[in-house]
């Protein structure tokens, strides 16, 4: 077999990795064109052919993903998958609103470590600026609850959701504290987990029940609508709660600022991705990537920062210890994030729509 032959047969394989689709109706036409272009550099000489074989090589995975991406864009248009016709578009000052809960989770952590840095005044000045961005704050909820809940306001909603959901669980838990003794291991991660799933189950609740209500109330109606369409948009009302999570995940640990700066980051990304995305399921995954990687941040953080603790000599607990809980924590808040999917099993349709704005 000569050089030309051993190209094109190779080029034949791996034109198959293209979706079935299009290699059916691409590869003769594609392959013809190979052939004349592969004889034309072999008459040049080998130089010649091992460039096109490179040039060939370097190109094919970045045609190869870009056909895939519209095989399965063609494939959702084909299946007849529902748009949502009331996604209202996060872009501009929307899109900066967006983030206003998390510049306010950022401040936490930032004063913490202005304080140690910056002159009295100065940080007084900080200080200012954190209730400035709180009273911001609520007011995007009020202006969203005005508007029907858009999506530049569920952040803002989701957190104070979080905060009421967070009183509510530590008084009740404090008021009836547990009457039992753990001896074991396997009985502190089980303990850990269902308390992790109660903590978290009652803003699942309080999310619930804004839906419910969302449904009666006339302002809050486009909300309930979309959620009918889009139903990760209760996971991003959700995800506020990895906020949450992450600042009390550290608890009386000192000099963990940097990771938790480092948390609220890769929070934000996943927020911005969920906003780039259009499939439900896709901007699901973008949010529990981010919580997995932030929860992990905490375990991780937690595990080094251990040594350096002043009272680390008296604790009860191991070092593996402190860095098991936040994932087990991160684990229950997956779950209950993950949790609105079930939605799924109960798909709008155009019927229901016109129903409902009749």
């Amino acid at each position: 077999m000569n050089a030309t032959e051993f190209v094109i047969g190779a080029y034949r394989r791996l034109l198959k990795l293209f979706p079935r689709a299009y290699h059916a109706e691409y590869s003769e036409e594609l392959e013809f064109v190979m052939r004349q272009t592969v004889e034309e550099a072999a008459r040049q000489g080998r130089l010649p052919m091992v460039r096109l074989a490179w040039r060939e090589l370097r190109d094919l995975p970045i045609a190869v993903f870009r056909a895939h991406i519209k095989e399965s864009r063609r494939r959702i248009l084909e299946s007849g998958t529902p748009v949502n016709p009331q996604e209202d578009p996060v872009t501009g000052w929307n899109l900066l609103i967006v983030f206003v809960p998390f510049l306010m989770a950022f401040a936490i952590p930032s004063l913490d470590l202005a304080g140690r840095f910056v002159h009295v005044g100065d940080f007084e000045v900080l200080i200012l600026l954190v209730g400035l961005l709180a009273v911001l704050m609520y007011l995007v909820v009020i202006a969203g609850f005005a508007k029907g809940l858009p999506r530049w306001s569920i952040p803002s909603a989701g957190l104070l959701i979080c905060i009421a959901g967070y009183r509510i669980f530590t008084a009740w838990f404090d008021a009836t504290p547990p009457q039992f003794h753990l001896s074991s291991v396997s009985e502190e991660v089980i303990f850990t987990a269902v308390r992790g799933l109660l903590f978290y189950g009652t803003m699942l609740l309080l999310s619930a029940l804004l839906v419910l209500v969302a449904a009666w109330v006339k302002p809050l109606r486009p909300f309930h609508k979309r959620i009918r369409w889009d139903w990760s948009l209760l996971s991003f009302l959700l995800y506020s709660c990895a906020l949450v999570a992450l600042l009390l995940g550290f608890g009386r640990y000192q000099v963990s600022e940097p990771y938790q700066l480092a948390g609220l980051l890769i929070l934000a990304v996943g927020a911005w991705v969920y906003l780039r995305l259009s499939r439900p399921s896709a901007r699901l995954g973008a949010l529990l990537v981010a919580v997995a990687l932030t929860m992990g941040l905490v375990g991780l953080g937690k595990y080094l920062l251990y040594p350096q603790q002043p009272w680390f000599v008296h604790n009860t607990f191991p070092r593996w210890w402190e860095a098991v809980v936040p994932l087990i924590d991160g684990a229950t808040l997956l779950l209950v994030i993950a949790s609105p999917a079930v939605l799924k099993l109960f798909p709008a349709n155009s019927e229901q729509v016109r129903e409902e704005q009749a």
